[in-house]
């Protein structure tokens, strides 16, 4: 994250071909709060909140809105092992915690709509690829996304629209840029 302030910008974990785009938002808290380590730790305090609110957002889709704060509750509290290491700034998980709960909330929204929305198509696309950049973890996400999408189009009878899975991959491929470019200029490592 200091590196990037003075202007080194970096695609993956140093050391690493994989792991990327969390330096960024420890970067960015760098640059507003001054460098320390109550600013490192907000990165993953602040990713965890906004996990808590997509998780919060799909629980409410999928439940009743009382089991939605319930799973978000037990999301903040157990296991104690995450409530531990969500307090400390490892590089790239919690952002891929991040993008895989969009990708699912997104899915869902998608899945359920009777026409379905250009946005959703875009956040689905641009989230996956992010999510790409920060690890292949994402896939963990992604596979129940695109088999509910899938099933749900089967279901329903119903195509989903050329302009939003194209839309969706381009802002996939938008998403994961970052990615793309080192692996491509540099033989996929």
């Amino acid at each position: 994250a200091r590196e990037i302030l003075h202007g080194h910008l970096f695609v993956f974990y140093w050391g690493q071909h994989y792991g990327g785009g969390e330096a960024y938002i420890v970067a960015a808290l760098f640059a507003l709060f001054g460098q320390s380590r109550l600013t490192l730790g907000l990165t993953p305090v602040l990713l965890d909140a906004i996990a808590a609110l997509l998780l919060w957002r799909i629980g409410r889709r999928l439940f009743d809105p009382r089991i939605a704060v319930l799973a978000v509750l037990l999301f903040w509290v157990w296991p104690e092992v995450f409530l531990y290491l969500s307090t400390f700034e490892y590089g790239f998980r919690l952002l891929t915690l991040v993008c895989g709960l969009a990708v699912l909330l997104f899915a869902l929204r998608l899945a359920e709509s009777r026409s379905t929305r250009l946005r959703d198509w875009s956040g689905c696309g641009f989230f996956l690829g992010l999510g790409w950049w920060c690890s292949p973890e994402i896939v963990y996400y992604a596979a129940p996304a695109l088999i509910w999408l899938v099933y749900r189009a089967i279901r329903r009878r119903v195509r989903p629209r050329l302009t939003g899975v194209a839309l969706s991959v381009a802002m996939a491929v938008l998403g994961a840029l970052p990615w793309l470019a080192v692996n491509v200029g540099h033989g996929y490592p």
